[in-house]
């Protein structure tokens, strides 16, 4: 049965928990530029001692795996767009 308050308190739990990785991957990613690939010529230089530092493998791990919780996050949505769509007829 439909119960509008727990797919509502259902919504914002899992919404909440895509925000928090939109927040990830974004922060990641601008970290990564900043910390691993300075644009500058030194940067393009140190590039390769920096890649494989611990740092630098973190940020790329929150880079892809935010990005495939994004992917994930608009799937799901599809799903429960396409499921209201078809659920009314």
């Amino acid at each position: 049965m439909f119960k509008p308050l727990t797919l509502l308190k259902h919504l914002v739990q899992v919404g909440g928990l895509y925000l928090l990785w939109i927040i990830i991957h974004f922060g990641a990613s601008a970290l990564y530029l900043e910390w691993c690939v300075p644009q500058t010529m030194a940067g393009f230089l140190w590039s390769p001692f920096l890649a494989p530092m611990p740092h630098c493998r973190v940020l790329r791990w929150a880079i892809y795996e935010g990005g495939e919780s994004i992917n994930v996050m608009w799937l799901m949505i599809s799903v429960f767009v396409a499921r209201l769509l078809t659920a009314y007829k």
